[in-house]
């Protein structure tokens, strides 16, 4: 899935001329605990920085959105933890969800598997949307990223 992120991203700024600067943006949050340096390559239940900053880049180049300043993180919890912050009630389908800045995982997810890794693409197009307006202030303005979101997703998921 991310050799062909990799491929379509390429083909993507081929075809439109568009020059992408994919700068050391990408700190991993390791459940809390540390902060990865941009410059090393750590795998995070299957999910290198180059494979995240291959995601990144199709984000932006699919969405029309600039990458920003802010480095996009990634933290691996468990369910239970994501539902708490997530969640008023229960919703054990959680699997995902973006939070000022901070791309939230359940740590369950295998990401070698290309179902899953286009839900770390969903939220990245979330993160993208978040940088460049901030959180969303009624509940058409999310809806209306999720529409985004999710037409982007399908977009990448149909070629995978």
């Amino acid at each position: 899935m991310f050799e062909y992120l990799k491929y379509r991203a390429r083909e993507i700024w081929r075809d439109h001329g568009i020059e992408l600067r994919v700068v050391a943006i990408l700190g991993i949050l390791f459940i809390g605990l540390s902060v990865v340096k941009a410059e090393e390559v750590v795998p995070a239940r299957g999910i290198t920085q180059e494979q995240a900053t291959t995601v990144l880049a199709l984000a932006h180049v699919l969405s029309h959105i600039p990458i920003p300043e802010q480095v996009l993180k990634i933290d691996l919890v468990s369910n239970a933890e994501l539902q708490a912050l997530m969640c008023k009630r229960p919703c054990p389908g959680i699997k995902a969800a973006h939070l000022e800045g901070i791309v939230y995982l359940d740590e369950a997810l295998d990401m070698s598997n290309p179902a899953n890794a286009v839900i770390l693409f969903h939220e990245t197009v979330h993160f993208l949307q978040w940088s460049q307006s901030g959180s969303a202030k009624t509940c058409d303005e999310q809806y209306e990223r999720e529409v985004v979101a999710y037409r982007l997703q399908n977009q990448v998921h149909d070629k995978i």
